[in-house]
């Protein structure tokens, strides 16, 4: 099975947390930031989640992907949820 793009694995998160939240995802923004320490930050309402995507689910890759997010998280917004997601 081929992982998605980036782009639709961004699509993918924006519907799970419109799931969550019980929100309609055109609700929910979306950027790029401008660091590009993380794939996208998603802010809806008080949330905000900034996500990584990654093509590959081996653990060191993840890993490495989800410390990243969680320190650029932290420079974000205090209300700032990590979210990453593997592309497998």
């Amino acid at each position: 099975m081929k992982a998605p793009s980036e782009k639709e694995a961004i699509r993918q998160a924006c519907e799970l947390i419109a799931e969550w939240l019980g929100v309609d995802a055109k609700d929910i923004s979306s950027r790029v930031p401008q660091s590009r320490a993380a794939d996208a930050i998603l802010e809806v309402g008080k949330h905000v989640f900034v996500v990584e995507s990654k093509s590959s689910g081996a653990a060191a890759i993840v890993s490495d992907a989800a410390e990243r997010v969680c320190a650029h998280a932290a420079t974000v917004s205090k209300n700032a949820s990590r979210l990453s997601l593997s592309r497998i």
